[in-house]
């Protein structure tokens, strides 16, 4: 990892059990102080339910500095589920699970899992059923990475000569399998750690060669749980894809899928056949506003401007799915700014850009309307399928009266020049 940037990895997980049950019979998963990836605890959860045993609770805390619009959406949904029960305790009955946000001294709970295993008795109340309507929540700044290698392959090499397998910013958690040593990075003694949740940033070294998967959960640190249903393809709406008999595209992002995980998708997923899918509350997010950077007269209606930009120049590649693309793309090394529409009400925004990967580790601090909403990160490249998309979620209900916004994108000195073809804004 160079050493331009001085940053903390601070895993921080509890777990509990039920006051009113034995530890001894307290499921695995309530003691383990690390969370197995999501489709691992679905499993569990679902052996749980078919040996009936006792009611298991998962609590993890996230510092709320730097993670405010998340946690404000949190609270929201914790408000809501307070009214729908009256302030009554909360349950999931069968199969189901129910999700509880709370806020304690400057901390808010990601989540409290409460799996009730009596599956004869079916929901019987209007208040449970409103529960199970509003969850699960998927927020736009979730997203998968599953970073694979082989031998002496990586992403790239550190400072120290370590092979660079995970690079992500944001909080969420992890999962590695690795015949290989490995160290996490900022961890204080470098703490080789299979399992566990990051609050800030995540960078996984291999220590030696060998085959290494990093899989991580961005903006997520509780197991994706829900009812599984099969939908035909193509299909519009949001949730996670969970499935299916042959691989299939999420959100036009040109990256075929087989899914062994739960995938976020928040528009479409393009494919045929049938498809599982875990639906998420509300709608599916609507294309807002969209340009090139080749494109003047849209620049101009935009007010874009922007400082230490290059040249435009034509770049003829692919997509990693192979699809082709011939277009326009340029670099820019100081902030760019331009404002864009948006309808009135919205309040969750998804920023995306189509841009060439062939230098890795592009960073920026992303601004909205003068506020610093993170930094948008994308440590990958690709030298021979050039062409690339990637996201950047918001969540902010400041922004629901209004109807245009600024967008800032600032690269840090130091850091690869910002590239970009095609941006496209997103929301509802």
């Amino acid at each position: 990892m160079s050493g331009t940037r001085s940053r903390d990895l601070n895993p921080n997980v509890q777990t509990a059990g039920s006051k009113n049950s034995p530890k001894k019979r307290l499921h695995p998963l309530a003691k383990t102080r690390t969370k197995r990836h999501a489709l691992k605890g679905i499993q569990q959860l679902r052996a749980a339910i078919k040996q009936k045993s006792q009611p298991c609770l998962n609590d993890q805390r996230i510092p709320l500095e730097g993670t405010a619009p998340i946690a404000n959406e949190a609270l929201a949904v914790g408000n809501r589920i307070h009214r729908a029960t009256k302030g009554a305790p909360f349950q999931a009955l069968g199969n189901e699970l129910a999700l509880r946000f709370e806020s304690r001294q400057g901390e808010w709970s990601v989540g409290h899992l409460l799996l009730f295993m009596n599956r004869q008795t079916p929901p019987r109340t209007s208040r449970v059923n409103a529960i199970l309507r509003m969850l699960p929540q998927l927020s736009p700044s979730e997203s998968v990475r599953r970073f694979s290698f082989n031998g002496t392959d990586c992403l790239y090499r550190d400072h120290l000569g370590r092979r660079v397998v995970a690079d992500v910013e944001g909080f969420g958690s992890f999962s590695v399998q690795s015949e290989a040593k490995f160290t996490l990075v900022g961890q204080e003694g470098g703490v080789e750690m299979f399992d566990g949740t990051f609050t800030t940033f995540l960078v996984v070294a291999a220590l030696e060669p060998g085959p290494i998967e990093v899989v991580v959960f961005l903006g997520r640190t509780t197991p994706v749980a829900g009812k599984i249903e099969s939908v035909s393809l193509p299909f519009e709406g949001i949730g996670w894809f969970a499935g299916s008999s042959s691989a299939v595209e999420l959100d036009d992002r040109h990256e075929t899928i087989s899914a062994d995980l739960p995938f976020p998708f928040f528009r479409s997923i393009q494919g045929t056949g049938d498809a599982k899918i875990i639906r998420a509350e509300g709608k599916p997010f609507q294309l807002v506003d969209a340009f090139d950077i080749g494109d003047e007269q849209a620049l101009k209606e935009r007010k874009f401007k922007v400082q230490n930009i290059s040249k435009l120049f034509d770049l003829g590649s692919t997509f990693p799915d192979g699809t082709p693309l011939a277009a326009k793309v340029a670099s820019h090394l100081n902030a760019a700014v331009w404002r864009c529409s948006k309808p009135k009400g919205t309040t969750e925004l998804n920023l995306r850009k189509t841009y060439d990967a062939f230098h890795g580790r592009q960073r920026a601090k992303v601004y909205v309307d003068g506020q610093v909403r993170g930094w948008w990160y994308e440590a990958g490249e690709n030298r021979k399928n050039r062409w690339a998309v990637s996201d950047f979620g918001i969540i902010d209900p400041s922004l629901s009266d209004l109807e245009e916004i600024e967008i800032k994108i600032d690269p840090p000195g130091g850091s690869q020049l910002w590239s970009i073809s095609r941006f496209e804004l997103f929301a509802r």
